[in-house]
């Protein structure tokens, strides 16, 4: 009797961590952020007091990590860039920074590549100052929602390139003055499309590949309680 309730639980259990085949873990690493949306408004309202251009887009560097299990996973993300411009011994410094909780629904998932449709929300700020013969402080924040699709390619076990694409929606475009007496520059329009290229350390695994080490020394621990 003893060996016949052995031998039930050996099946169930083996079929059991067998068939979990759905995946789970999660990581984190750091990304570059290019943001399409024009600085033009920006570029403009400084080029008045003689500084150059603050460039047409900007680079952002930051990082992100979730998890999770199934075709559902849960995380956050975070953002900063900005630059720097001269007119002698004045200076303009533009910094903008966003970051908030994303969500990611696995489309399809292999053990090379996987697909996933993201989205997500979080907040934007954005810093503009201007230190010499017209000294002044400008910032915007708004709420941030965002949505798009992510691609991971393994490049091993544990390290994944990740590309993505998303649609940043930020409805506040205006400038608050919070320093010197210049006029707020025009509105600054930072809603549209921002790419992501980076890395990402950890990876996410089927179950019955989690459970393998578990499975084998239940195998043997019931095998061998069946032959005494």
């Amino acid at each position: 009797m003893k060996k016949v309730v052995l031998t039930i639980l050996l099946l169930l259990s083996l079929s059991t961590l067998c068939f979990a085949g759905e995946r789970a873990g999660g990581g984190g690493g750091f990304y570059l952020f290019y943001n399409l949306p024009s600085l033009k408004p920006v570029n403009n309202y400084v080029a008045g007091y003689g500084f150059p251009s603050f460039g047409d887009n900007l680079i952002f560097f930051g990082g992100g990590g979730s998890g999770g299990k199934g075709r559902i996973e849960l995380g956050g993300f975070g953002a900063g860039g900005g630059s720097t411009v001269f007119n002698g011994t004045n200076k303009a410094k533009l910094g903008i920074g966003f970051g908030g909780f994303r969500f990611n629904y696995y489309l399809k998932e292999t053990d090379k590549f996987s697909l996933f449709a993201s989205g997500g929300f979080g907040g934007v700020g954005a810093d503009l100052l201007l230190i010499g013969d017209n000294s002044a402080e400008f910032t915007l924040s708004s709420f941030l929602l965002c949505a798009g699709l992510g691609f991971r390619y393994n490049l091993s076990r544990w390290l994944n390139l990740e590309i993505g694409v998303d649609y940043n929606y930020v409805p506040q475009k205006n400038w608050r003055r919070e320093a010197g007496i210049l006029p707020e520059p025009d509105a600054l329009d930072l809603s549209g499309i921002n790419i992501r290229v980076g890395l990402q350390f950890g990876g996410r695994i089927e179950k019955k590949v989690m459970h393998r080490k578990i499975r084998e020394r239940l195998k043997n621990y019931l095998q061998k309680e069946m032959e005494e």
